[in-house]
């Protein structure tokens, strides 16, 4: 059985769940399915930052920021939502809440198991599970779009 084509919705979530895994702290995700940056690796970063800041005082970590050949500042938050990312961040706090569980388990939490997702959810199965999926994405469109009626009308998944 092949994948399903992803259509604009799943490329608007998964640049929306880049940013929303790394703010969680959980990294990328490799070709395996597995994280790239094991949360030890990530806590040993931690520490040498928390040492950094016992040692230095404040200012700690303080880096020169860089500046273009315009002279304009150049500074770049990855943590924070840009683009079709934010406006999906936007649109989901509309949904109703098991859409927007739905939506993190979905595009998030890539690692769990579907059958696990159905449980965590309460769904019989697959098939409900992605008929939830399907339905979220259509209100999370209309959201995005401006539209709040078909929002309205898909919220009961």
């Amino acid at each position: 059985m092949s994948r399903r084509k992803e259509d604009d919705v799943d490329v608007w979530c998964n640049d929306w769940a880049k940013v929303r895994r790394f703010i969680l702290g959980l990294g990328p995700l490799g070709r395996d399915g597995e994280l790239i940056v094991k949360p030890h690796e990530r806590l040993g970063k931690l520490r040498c930052t928390l040492a950094q800041v016992r040692e230095e005082g404040e200012g700690a970590g303080h880096r020169r920021v860089p500046v273009n050949d315009s002279g304009h500042v150049q500074q770049s938050w990855p943590e924070v939502y840009r683009g079709m990312a934010l406006e999906v961040q936007r649109a989901q706090l509309r949904l109703p809440c098991k859409q927007r569980e739905v939506l993190l388990l979905h595009y998030v939490w890539r690692e769990i198991p579907v059958v696990e997702r159905c449980e965590l959810l309460g769904f019989a199965g697959a098939s409900e599970y992605y008929y939830a999926v399907r339905r979220m994405k259509i209100a999370l469109r209309a959201v995005v779009v401006g539209s709040e009626a078909p929002a309205r009308l898909y919220a009961r998944a």
